[in-house]
């Protein structure tokens, strides 16, 4: 009997030293290596079909590692997981009902910016929001406000990172839906190709779909002893459409053409109001492709209160963040 548990025990020591999950930051990074250095050079690729086969073919052996965050012995079981505890979403909405001091960190659209996602993770960090170990210090929740994926060569890497942050904080990480995300639009897009050349398609694609399908169009945050309503959404506009209640504030995530108009670079504005309802926009996809074509070289992402929203950026040549805080109900600066 002495020796069955032993055997058991050295089974299970191994199997966790053959699918070792990255639980800290220091262990994220060790396990991504240089892919977080990387730098792709969008001049090579069409803007629509962004065929990235040679990015692929050199992270070729990561994906054979257990140890790499997007292998399928991590990353299959850990959207397994994921998936089986997710509530269905009915009416495409989730309400948030917050406490007066709790503060949520909203992530824009990512177009597989890995290593950007990763920079806010550590920010993060160093200001006190979030643990070594991925867990998010009390009274703090993240949303990310959909279109993670494509336009990249790391839109899987980018979803994993999302993942083990869910997992870590089930209950404080949510994601919405965005136009890359809805049925299935990433099958024809960057991650869809990635897959594709890994060859792993249908076993991969089952779980994202399932995530993402468990995920909710819009989220509604109402704070403890105030009337207002806040609609959280990939696309404000569209999502207002859908919501009956009155809505006092729009915060959404900004597309890719929306820089056309707006050239706006640090990632972060406010626009006119839509029904009555003051919209604020954030933008956090700091990649090469966004560089090129938007001249968009910030990091950028906010952390919203019950009275303020703060913008949370820094330069691509700068190391240091820099934040700008406003009334969150008439847009001016504190």
């Amino acid at each position: 009997m002495k020796k069955f548990i032993i055997i058991c025990v050295f089974f299970l020591y191994a199997v966790h030293f053959l699918v070792a999950t990255p639980q800290t930051i220091d262990e994220l990074k060790k396990s991504f290596g240089s892919l977080l250095q990387q730098k792709y050079d969008a001049k090579n690729y069409t803007w629509d079909f962004a065929f990235f086969d040679d990015m692929y073919k050199k992270n070729a052996s990561a994906y054979k590692n257990s140890s790499y965050p997007a292998s399928k012995e991590i990353f299959i079981p850990l959207f397994e997981n994921i998936n089986k505890e997710m509530p269905t979403i009915v009416g495409g909405g989730l309400n948030l009902l917050c406490k007066k001091d709790q503060k949520i960190i909203i992530i824009g659209s990512l177009y597989g910016g890995v290593q950007c996602l990763f920079d806010y993770v550590e920010n993060m960090y160093k200001s006190g929001f979030i643990t070594k170990d991925l867990v998010l210090k009390k009274n703090y929740t993240i949303i990310f406000l959909g279109n993670a994926v494509g336009r990249s060569p790391y839109s899987l890497e980018t979803l994993a990172i999302i993942g083990l942050l869910k997992q870590k904080n089930f209950n404080n990480v949510f994601f919405i839906q965005g136009f890359q995300e809805y049925r299935e639009g990433w099958l024809d897009i960057a991650l869809g190709d990635q897959l594709a050349a890994m060859g792993v398609v249908p076993l991969y694609g089952r779980v994202i779909t399932n995530f993402f399908a468990h995920c909710p169009l819009a989220i509604t945050i109402k704070f403890e002893a105030t009337d207002h309503t806040i609609l959280c959404a990939s696309d404000g506009a569209h999502a207002l459409q859908n919501i009956t209640e009155n809505v006092s504030i729009i915060l959404s995530g900004l597309w890719d053409y929306d820089f056309a108009i707006h050239k706006h670079n640090t990632g972060f504005f406010l626009l006119p109001t839509i029904n009555g309802a003051i919209n604020w926009k954030v933008f956090s996809a700091h990649t090469p492709l966004m560089k090129e074509y938007y001249n968009f070289s910030t990091y950028s992402y906010i952390i919203l209160d019950q009275k303020t929203i703060t913008h949370i950026y820094r330069s691509e040549n700068k190391k240091s963040y820099q934040k700008d805080t406003y009334n969150l109900y008439t847009g001016l600066p504190k």
